[in-house]
């Protein structure tokens, strides 16, 4: 069937259903029994019309498909009128309220018809069944409570089928799962404010005073429920958003994937249709536009090309992109005129180089007809996605192009950004791969000497220059069937298998060879790097990845020790070395009394004002005999020890108290201590220790943000939630920090309470790239999809800023503002920079 015939029957359809509706009113109002001769008192039944007029401008809409079942205040009144007042005076008024706001609302004639039919209808069933079930009413008697409860579930049941009836002409038959939602819904919501009017009749007996008490519960209850629709339908937004993701990515007719992703969103903004408009390349004809439509009517969606007149009549004037209303006068009115719509919405798909088309969606469908701010972000972020897709060869990419994106993505997801090693996920997988076999597998830990001064003295190019020379000569001498990998920051690593203890230190020294080879800095001059390196392979009795990184870590540690630059292979003596440097976590009980574990703070910046914004807390270890320990050299071994509780507990405690402090003597500085949380500290105990922080330090909660990996989040996410949500209810915000890293359990972090997530330092330093900047972009669309801020995190120069802000992200940190300062350092730069205010 057309959609103009469909269209049509439903017309008819509904004109037919709204005179049966009203003729059954009428029928059912014969069967009231008589009032008082003299009807209600006016002025009670001009109360009750004001009160279902109102009642219908608080109304509550539950949409699905293109329609939209209503529930709000109306149950309210209805249940109160049963009692109240006679039946036919509850119909009348139920219908000259509905009259009146649905007039002033301006509603179309067949709608306004058939909504004062059907809600009249309900109210007739209601007060019949009332009438029939309850003839002598007593608000206060258990029977009357039941007979008011039934009668108004009875007319929502009648007011859901004619709803229903609706849907089936104009849009075809509702899904079972569909219609027993809604229904459940409906009946949930009629239940909940028919009590209310019970309780509101019950409280006028007592009085007026009564009535007034429980007025704001009711009016708190109604504003939570419209919060929890809002909530509800960006989560809809985010699934969409993700789904429409992958069917970009994924799909092998181009054509078919892109009409799928039009008409999800067709239908996530409930619009009567959507369609893209693809600009022509350059090299083309610039008259040639392309146009595609959402799939409709069973019809396959086609490509076909417009001319650009044609495509400038279907777009608003340049500059007007948005959301465009009528009754609003928002955007190009006059363009909406044109086009017989009073809403749409329309955004541009852009890549770095230029206008790549647009997306159009038309008239929003639905009873409140009109688009919301949310609507627009979901449409703008989704013209993002589709700017990233249609960025390498347009629509012209072949299937084996599409397979080459997704290779290069997860290649993307297990390898360094900057030197293209693997990275620590990888690293690990090639491990374990190798310790399956039988033959002896090797690990090499590399760990480049004094490699912090570089960065210091020449700057952060010339580290990075020399990170990715060592990698290249890395790749270049190992076997190819050895794994290279760069673990973070200057510490790369090796998985060597089918490799004996004596090959892999041979294949070490070469590693130490090529080295002493040196390196072109970019400002000129050069550079030998230094490098450690320590060995270790599997033996015949344990076959065990985190044993054998232990081994390759303590010869590295030998070599450190006796003087760095060279190569060192675990061996018993060495293990017995490592076994005697354990005391150094026995020292963790003296060092938590002595206040030796010390708090260090990385400012958070606004990147449009360089405004300092809030502190990180980074923990430090202020050892009496080794010095000031990084954490690299001791939370590992405190998390295998299990000291991470009480190391992370005191951390807490300390960073609050200096914050504390800090906001007494700088008060402009805004709210936002960030303090890292550890796997081991996300237990059940968690909310009963940022409690006792906050009451002895006098910290407000709303000033602290407890901040977690997204891994972690994943790998437990029903633990995570519990933990979080209790300590939320402190006031504690939730960090998310390497945001982007589980891209795939999106959906999963929307039902954690995060307000903040943070972009690791790879994505930031790749965003001068093309494909580094649309990634970014995403990754900020997304959180602002989710609702959080985003904070970026490495930030080192006014380039990677400018690309930051260009993608929409305002806050950032990192080595462009300041290192890692003591508390004492971090007051004296906020004096320096104006932040402070003279006592």
């Amino acid at each position: 069937m057309s959609a103009l015939a469909r269209g049509l029957r439903g017309v008819r359809g509904v004109r037919a259903l709204t005179v049966a509706s009203a003729l059954a009113m009428l029928a059912l109002l014969r069967l009231l029994p008589a009032g008082p001769a003299q009807g209600p008192e006016l002025s009670h039944w001009l109360a009750f019309v004001g009160a279902f007029a109102v009642a219908e401008v608080l109304v509550v809409y539950v949409e699905f498909r293109h329609e939209a079942h209503a529930f709000g205040a109306n149950e309210i009144v209805l249940a109160a009128g049963l009692l109240l007042i006679d039946g036919v005076g509850l119909v009348t008024a139920q219908l000259a309220g509905a009259a009146i706001a649905l007039l002033v609302r301006r509603q179309q004639l067949l709608k306004l018809c058939f909504n004062v039919a059907q809600w009249g209808l309900c109210a007739a069933v209601a007060a019949v069944a009332f009438a029939a079930v309850d003839p002598t009413p007593d608000a206060g008697s258990a029977a009357t409570v039941a007979a008011v409860l039934g009668a108004v579930l009875a007319g929502s049941t009648v007011s859901f089928l004619a709803i229903t009836a609706v849907v089936w002409m104009v849009d075809g038959a509702p899904g079972r799962a569909e219609s027993v939602e809604a229904l459940l819904v409906g009946y949930v919501g009629a239940v909940a404010t028919a009590c209310l009017g019970l309780t509101l009749v019950l409280l006028l007996r007592t009085g007026i005073v009564a009535v007034c008490c429980a007025l704001p519960g009711v009016v708190v209850a109604m504003v939570s429920y419209r919060a929890y629709m809002v909530g509800r339908e960006r989560r809809q937004h985010l699934t969409f958003l993700l789904s429409a993701t992958r069917a970009l990515n994924a799909s092998p007719d181009l054509e078919r994937g892109w009409a799928d992703v039009l008409a999800a969103l067709r239908d996530a903004v409930r619009a009567e249709w959507a369609t893209v408009l693809i600009a022509p390349p350059e090299a083309k004809d610039p008259a040639e536009w392309l146009q595609l439509d959402c799939a409709k009517d069973g019809v396959r969606p086609v490509f076909r090309t417009v001319t650009a007149e044609e495509a400038a009549a279907l777009l608003p004037p340049p500059g007007s992109g948005g959301v465009h209303d009528v009754r609003r006068r928002l955007g190009a009115v006059d363009w909406l005129a044109r086009h017989g719509m009073k809403s749409a919405m329309t955004a541009q798909v852009c890549d770095e180089l230029g206008l790549l088309g647009h997306l159009v969606v038309g008239p929003r469908l639905g009873e409140t007809g009109r688009y919301a701010e949310h609507d627009l972000t979901l449409l703008e972020a989704l013209a993002n996605q589709v700017g990233g897709a249609l960025e390498t060869g347009r629509l012209e990419r072949t299937l084996f192009q599409i397979t080459e994106l997704k290779e290069q993505l997860q290649h993307e997801a297990r390898h360094d950004s900057l030197t293209g090693l693997a990275n620590r996920t990888q690293f690990n997988a090639a491990l374990s791969a190798g310790l399956v076999g039988t033959g002896p597998t090797s690990v090499m830990i590399v760990d480049l000497d004094d490699f912090k001064r570089v960065n210091d003295d020449l700057g952060h190019a010339a580290g990075d220059a020399l990170l990715v020379a060592v990698a290249e000569r890395m790749r270049a001498t190992v076997r190819t069937l050895d794994t290279p990998a760069r673990l973070g920051g200057d510490e790369f690593a090796v998985v060597l298998p089918q490799c004996a203890a004596g090959d892999a230190e041979e294949i070490a020294q070469r590693l130490l060879r090529e080295f002493a080879v040196p390196v072109a800095m970019p400002g000129g001059g050069q550079l030998v790097p230094r490098a450690s390196i320590g060995v270790a392979t599997t033996d015949a009795v344990r076959r065990d990845g985190d044993e054998l990184q232990r081994r390759a870590d303590a010869a590295l540690y030998e070599v450190k020790r006796n003087g760095k630059g060279g190569v060192r292979a675990w061996h018993p003596a060495v293990g017995a070395a490592r076994d005697r440097r354990r005391p150094l976590l026995a020292d963790v009980t003296s060092a938590l009394a002595q206040g030796e574990f010390v708090c260090h703070y990385q400012p958070v910046m606004s990147l449009v004002d360089d405004a300092p914004l809030g502190v990180e807390a980074l923990v430090r270890w202020q050892h009496p005999e080794q010095g000031l320990l990084s954490p690299g050299g001791f939370l590992r071994q405190a998390e295998d020890s299990g000291w991470i509780r009480e190391i992370g507990e005191h951390v807490l405690r300390s960073a609050c108290h200096q914050f504390v402090r800090l906001r007494r003597h700088t008060p402009h500085l805004p709210a936002g201590l960030q303090v890292n949380v550890s796997a081991l500290q996300l237990d059940p105990t968690l909310p009963r220790i940022v409690a006792a922080a906050l009451a002895a330090t006098g910290m407000q909660g709303g000033d602290l943000v407890l901040e977690m990996t997204e891994g972690l989040a994943l790998d437990s996410p029903e633990l995570a939630a519990e933990v979080m949500e209790s300590v939320a209810a402190l006031g504690v915000r939730w960090a998310l920090d390497d945001f982007g890293t589980g891209y795939a359990a999106l959906d999963r972090l929307a039902d954690l309470p995060v307000d903040i997530v943070k972009l690791p330092g790879e994505v930031v330093r790749g965003a001068q790239s093309p494909r580094g900047a649309r990634l970014l972009a995403g990754t900020v669309a997304l959180a602002r999809t989710m609702g959080v801020e985003a904070v970026a995190e490495g930030v080192e120069s006014e380039a990677q800023r400018a690309a930051l802000t260009a993608a929409g992200c305002l806050q950032g940190q990192g080595y462009l503002w300041s290192e890692p300062l003591s508390a004492d350092e971090l007051e004296r730069w906020l004096v320096e920079r104006g932040a402070a205010v003279p006592a």
